[in-house]
């Protein structure tokens, strides 16, 4: 090869090499895993659709990267995309087909979709892959729970709690399945240890609270939902729930002022206003008792069922 030749194909690595270090260098400075983290702390700081961009722009680049995908699916639930999510979760699934959060993520999305049966099989495939997670215990107990299954539910929160007996929100899902069933003593006791892990928790006080106003101590509620308003004076389930107590108190006048601030900061809260329907029923006014009733069918055809049971709160 004489000087000549040597030259010329020089040069032309030397082209090569100049044209591509612009791709390599973007490479190097943002690959599919940095737009992954960078779509995990948007979502994570409710930021859903600049974090589903930042998952596009990591599959652009990697279309096989299952993190990407399970991060996408989870955003779109979070803004109620539920089959978009369960779309990507799919994907994950088929790329990682032994995936437990996978599983465990598309029965989340499935959940929110109203799909109880099909949720059920996937957070027991996830728990049959990770039996040792103690979040898949935890879903799969509040997906019972919310389906009437209590023992069901409270055999789940059991295990999580074995796993993992310092997590407040175990407790305090317990304690709901608990009081959904009835045990309002065992519910009782769940709440305060949640409360005992997490002095600040307001959604523990509403429970304690609606415990004991189903054993009768209506002060006692009352004081529990004082307590929760309190730390939270912007959750309306708090003074929808003390409006339930001091409705059993037969305190209707205060029922209502608590229903009625339930309303202001929740006005698509359908349980409140069936609520104050039901209080201003009981003081005589049946026109504003039939208002508020059509209200929440309306908001919640389901209310309709508790209107064929008059009495009930």
């Amino acid at each position: 090869m004489n000087y000549q030749q040597l030259l010329v194909i020089t040069r032309c690595l030397l082209i090569y090499i100049l044209s591509t270090v612009p791709t390599v260098a973007v490479c190097a400075g943002e690959t599919a895993a940095d737009f992954v983290k960078q779509g995990d702390a948007k979502r994570e700081n409710g930021g859903y659709d600049g974090a589903i961009a930042d998952y596009n722009k990591a599959i652009e680049l990697d279309p096989k990267n299952v993190e990407a995908y399970k991060g996408r699916a989870w955003a779109k639930g979070l803004k109620n995309d539920c089959d978009g999510a369960i779309a990507d979760y799919n994907k994950a699934i088929e790329l990682n087909p032994t995936d437990g959060s996978a599983y465990y993520g598309r029965g989340w999305a499935k959940g929110r979709k109203g799909d109880y049966d099909g949720a059920m099989v996937d957070c027991n495939k996830a728990i049959e892959l990770e039996p040792g997670k103690v979040m898949r215990y935890h879903g799969r107990g509040k997906l019972k729970c919310d389906h009437g299954d209590y023992d069901g539910a409270i055999a789940d929160f059991n295990k999580a709690i074995e796993l993992e007996p310092l997590y407040f929100f175990l407790y305090q899902g317990r304690a709901d399945a608990k009081f959904y069933k009835g045990e309002c003593y065992g519910a009782i006791a769940d709440y305060n240890k949640a409360i005992e892990l997490l002095p600040g928790n307001a959604a523990a006080y509403i429970g304690l609270g609606n415990a004991k106003d189903c054993l009768g101590a209506y002060d006692d509620a009352i004081a529990e939902q004082n307590k929760a308003i309190e730390l939270n004076p912007r959750y309306a389930k708090g003074y929808n729930d003390r409006g339930s107590a001091k409705a059993n108190k037969t305190d209707y006048g205060g029922a209502i002022t608590d229903y009625n601030k339930a309303i202001e900061l929740n006005p698509k809260y359908a349980n409140a206003y069936y609520n104050r329907g039901n209080a201003k029923r009981r003081k005589g006014d049946n026109d504003g008792a039939m208002a508020d009733h059509i209200e929440a069918i309306e908001l919640n055809p389901i209310v309709r069922q508790g209107l064929l049971q008059p009495g009930t709160q």
